[in-house]
């Protein structure tokens, strides 16, 4: 608002206040940058894709930031309890297509065990089957199975896409999985769920793909898997890009714009040719994979990386459900549904001018 020129570009978070921020018109389409091309391989397309609309590509991220690889949200799980449980790797299932939510549900619920005895559930000291810091994990689930807010219509602009049959499905099934003895989502106290996963008391947990190295020195085995889709119908993966990733964004006040362009294509350029390799096939595969399968898994997750609109539904939104473990979305979406489609014309029209 004052005008100020020092800086020529943002690299921020893309929830909360920026999208905001970007209907303000703080913000310029990346088409407007001459020397710059979104659509080559060192920029991540998925971003135009997810939270661009319009033909406007307001925030881009790309090979110049590790964030974009970092930040993806993934599972791992204790391969030695797997053998122990008499459970079957899910490696085979992602290859096939037919790692679902229902797959995970099965194993999640052979996960407690009363390892101390107490004959009470004890975080401390039983065995447990899935956790993670729900507020990421949340969105992650949400996501998996194909939950996206917002979408594209048949112009290019932003329609809401929540008050459907998947939505409820998908909620239906995080209840399942977060069943609060096998499974639950934790709000209150961050790391909880990386320390019992280190002590080998966790079947699966939340992480992301920089979370390989947590494990390397594990008195067990570990695996890295994709979060399940809804069913075999959805056909793909869908795995949470966080918010944490920071994207890059464009001030209106940036008075060499073609300067800007040439300098951040020639910058994701050189990171595309080293930067790259050097983090992806030797930092993730080669140091940091906890087995050979993992490497292949590192390129489906990544390759799948998906983000969100992060305006309608959030992480904190499926707290309720998980917590009253009863599905109230109907009536959770007719208290919100004139603020959301408020919101969407809003979009609509700043995205259509």
């Amino acid at each position: 608002m004052a005008d100020d020129k020092t800086y020529h570009a943002f690299n921020n978070v893309q929830h909360n206040a920026m999208p905001s921020m970007i209907l303000e018109g703080y913000f310029i389409d990346w088409n407007e940058l001459e020397d710059l091309d979104y659509n080559q391989p060192y920029w991540n397309s998925r971003v135009a894709r997810d939270i661009n609309y319009g033909g406007k590509v307001y925030t881009m991220g790309g090979d110049l930031n590790l964030g974009t690889y970092n930040n993806t949200n993934c599972i791992m799980f204790n391969k030695d309890l797997f053998d122990d449980l008499g459970i079957d790797y899910p490696y085979q299932d992602v290859y096939d297509y037919t790692w679902t939510i229902d797959k995970m549900i099965e194993i999640v619920k052979q996960g407690y065990a009363d390892l101390d005895g107490n004959t009470e559930w004890n975080y401390e000291g039983d065995r447990i089957g899935f956790n993670g810091w729900g507020w990421e994990m949340n969105t992650a689930v949400y996501i998996g199975m194909g939950g996206k807010p917002v979408i594209n219509d048949e112009n290019n602009l932003p329609v809401l896409n929540m008050n459907n049959e998947r939505t409820v499905k998908i909620i239906d099934k995080m209840i399942e999985l977060f069943d609060g003895k096998n499974a639950w989502s934790e709000m209150s106290k961050y790391g909880t769920h990386n320390s019992v996963f280190g002590e080998g008391r966790m079947l699966m947990k939340d992480s992301f793909v920089t979370g390989m190295s947590m494990n390397r020195d594990s008195e067990f085995k570990a695996g890295m898997i994709p979060y399940p889709m809804l069913d075999e119908e959805q056909g793909e993966y869908n795995s949470r890009a966080a918010n944490i990733a920071h994207l890059f964004y464009i001030p209106t006040t940036n008075n060499i714009l073609q300067d800007t362009g040439l300098i951040l294509e020639a910058m994701s350029i050189e990171s595309y040719n080293t930067i790259r390799p050097t983090y992806y096939d030797i930092t993730l595969n080669v140091k940091e994979a906890p087995d050979e399968e993992s490497i292949e898994m590192v390129d489906i997750i990544l390759a799948s990386s998906s983000y969100m609109y992060e305006g309608f539904i959030g992480a904190g939104t499926f707290t309720t459900f998980l917590n009253n473990k009863f599905n109230s979305f109907a009536s959770w979406y007719a208290g919100q549904e004139g603020a959301f489609n408020k919101k969407i014309v809003e979009m609509q029209e700043f995205y259509g001018a």
